[in-house]
């Protein structure tokens, strides 16, 4: 499909549609195919899959099965993207009608794979469709198509035509999931009466494929999730039909017959039967290792799943998937020209690990003795994968393994136009290249301090060259050398006179001595958790009753855990000791939460306590 097309089809909707909301999406779209570029099938709400149906054999071809022609594909199978035609469907409906006056009237459904321009890798886009056309249109007026996705009204002059189209999912090439958003779905299949139970499938021209239908069948069909609709005549109509109401004096139907209807249809659709997994996403896989222990932890997230089915069956219940996962990259499966078709389990030898479960959370580590080489990659296995059969045929995931990267410090210096950033990778026996993304900036033993920044940005991350990645919490600025504001609100109300008062006498310096004779000591520090306190007790050598202040202090790695300090609260002395005892709510934050583990005590005499280690029971 060449994009010229595209373009007059939303020509056709802006001009022509005045469609209803969407009422039904499709469920889940498979693993891109590397041979094409496409997914590999579509899945419906009832749990149908469908695959891209490729003509396999000059049979298939020839017999319609998928609907293209023999003129249509240059080479069966095809090659991609050389001998490739630029339009195949994973499902297709039609119905066709004459009126009586002889003006013919076509219905187009279906979920299509094409190109936004020529056929060529990162041009591929898939879309549902609706298109309905009536030609020659007898009287003017409005017109109302039905259809087993809603109903469209559409406004036609005598003798000439009326043609929309509805294309939902054409996005930016390589992204498929537009066509959830359609109404589309569920997808339809033969029966014996409109709205009937479902025909099973039928075998084809290839073996072990099958179709929903033959080609040539025209006849009822079943699947559309509308209740039933009223019709111009006062009667209530199954809504797996396609119908044309006209206004008065139409005589589609014949005189006095302003409507034409049929629920004859054609189908295309080639079952997807191989393996389906089920909804489990592979988060990531990471490595940490010192002295001589290694380990690995794999995260994935995995979603409650329901299996596929064959038309005339009943989905499976839905469950709750099972994953584990080997400590070995997973194994392939390549075709004739060396292209991907799927992952298969690791070699004989890899060791299998058991994944927790905790609502949609997956986790699962592996200790490897020290020595043994770390691979670039695990497997994750996902053991609840089935086909549509309802035969097991567990999935494979590939995740790579990186270490972790931790970001423990990063502070920006207005003052001097610097930022410092510290930072530290899992893998302590063989220390990788970290770097400060944006800046390309090394650190040199966990540390770097870059020159000439004007602007830091939020957040910092910092990059392994194994592969990790990890991000700062917000990053704390110093102060700038900016002006102080003080002024109030400006006000609306008129200026009073200027009076310009005589400058004030400047005020003397104010200095704090120590005390000479004071010692201050901590002799309890605790932070208690269960109730949320802080809890210190010393003494001071000065019976005088005087102000003391609780502050965080100490060095943690060689780096200050506060530089400007930090005020926890206050409190008085009483003889010659003192107490703090409060809850955090009224000191600033919780310890827990920081990498200080010192306070030091204050006092108004200009005296400090030595650092003393805090506990936190």
């Amino acid at each position: 499909m060449k994009i010229l097309k595209l373009r007059t089809i939303a020509f056709s909707i802006a001009a022509a549609l005045l469609a209803q909301a969407s009422h039904a999406v499709l469920e889940r779209t498979g693993p891109i195919d590397t041979a094409n570029g496409f997914p590999r099938w579509y899945m419906d709400t009832t749990g149908l899959t469908f695959e891209l149906c490729l003509p396999l054999t000059q049979a298939e071809l020839a017999g319609g099965n998928c609907l293209l022609l023999p003129g249509d594909a240059p080479a069966t199978p095809e090659v991609f993207p050389g001998q490739f035609f630029d339009e195949h469907f994973f499902w297709h409906a039609g119905a066709a009608m004459t009126t009586a006056s002889g003006a013919k009237a076509l219905l187009v459904l279906g979920l299509e794979a094409a190109f936004s321009a020529d056929v060529a890798p990162g041009n591929q886009i898939a879309f549902s469709r609706i298109r309905a056309r009536l030609l020659p249109v007898p009287v003017t007026g409005n017109y109302r198509f039905i259809h087993p996705y809603g109903e469209e009204t559409a406004f036609g002059t005598a003798g000439g035509r009326i043609f929309f189209t509805d294309d939902v999912g054409i996005g930016a090439p390589g992204d498929f999931t537009g066509v959830m958003k359609g109404r589309i779905g569920p997808f339809l299949l033969p029966s014996q009466t409109p709205g009937a139970a479902e025909i099973p499938p039928v075998a084809g021209p290839v073996p072990g494929k099958r179709y929903i239908a033959d080609p040539a069948r025209i006849g009822p069909v079943t699947g559309s999730p509308l209740p039933d609709f009223l019709g111009s005549d006062g009667k209530m109509h199954n809504h797996n039909t396609f119908r044309i109401e006209g206004p008065a004096g139409s005589n589609l139907g014949g005189i006095g017959v302003d409507f034409i209807e049929t629920t004859g249809f054609s189908l295309m659709g080639r079952i997807y039967t191989e393996q389906i997994p089920s909804l489990v996403v592979a988060e990531r896989a990471t490595y940490a290792r010192s002295g001589g222990d290694q380990k690995v932890d794999v995260f994935a997230t995995a979603y409650r799943s329901a299996g596929s089915r064959l038309p005339g069956s009943v989905r499976p219940a839905g469950f709750a998937p099972v994953t584990s996962f080997f400590n070995e990259p997973c194994g392939t499966t390549l075709d004739a020209a060396g292209k991907l078709l799927a992952y298969t389990p690791p070699a004989s030898n890899a060791v299998e690990s058991p994944m927790s479960a905790q609502m949609n959370s997956r986790w699962g580590q592996s200790r490897i003795a020290s020595g043994v080489v770390l691979p670039d990659s695990v497997c994750l296995k996902d053991n609840s994968g089935v086909n549509a059969n309802g035969q097991p045929t567990p999935a494979y995931h590939p995740i790579p393994l990186n270490d972790t990267v931790k970001v423990t410090d990063a502070l920006f210096d207005p003052m001097n136009s610097t930022l410092t950033v510290r930072a530290t990778s899992s893998d302590q026996v063989a220390p990788p290249t970290l770097t400060v993304a944006g800046f390309n900036a090394p650190l040199n033993f966990g540390s770097v301090t870059i020159s000439g920044v004007t602007a830091p940005p939020a957040k910092i991350r910092v990059l392994s060259s194994i592969g990790g990645t990890g991000e700062s919490s917000d990053v704390p600025t110093g102060n700038a050398a900016t002006p102080l504001i003080t002024q109030a609100p400006v006000s609306n109300l008129p200026l009073p006179p200027a009076v310009t008062p005589p400058p004030p006498p400047a005020p003397l310096p104010v200095a704090v001595v120590p005390n000479p004779a004071e010692t201050i000591a901590v002799t309890a520090a605790d932070y208690v958790v269960s109730k949320n306190r802080w809890k210190v007790d010393g003494t001071t050598s000065v019976a005088t009753a005087h102000n003391l202040t609780l502050k965080l202090s100490g060095v943690v790695g060689g780096v200050p855990c506060n530089a400007s300090g930090r005020v926890i609260g206050t409190t008085t002395s009483i003889g010659n000791a003192y107490a703090f005892d409060f809850l955090n709510a009224v000191g600033p934050f919780d310890p827990r939460n920081n990498n200080c583990t010192a306070i030091r005590v204050e006092s108004a005499l200009g005296n400090v306590s030595p650092n003393t280690t805090f506990r936190i029971k």
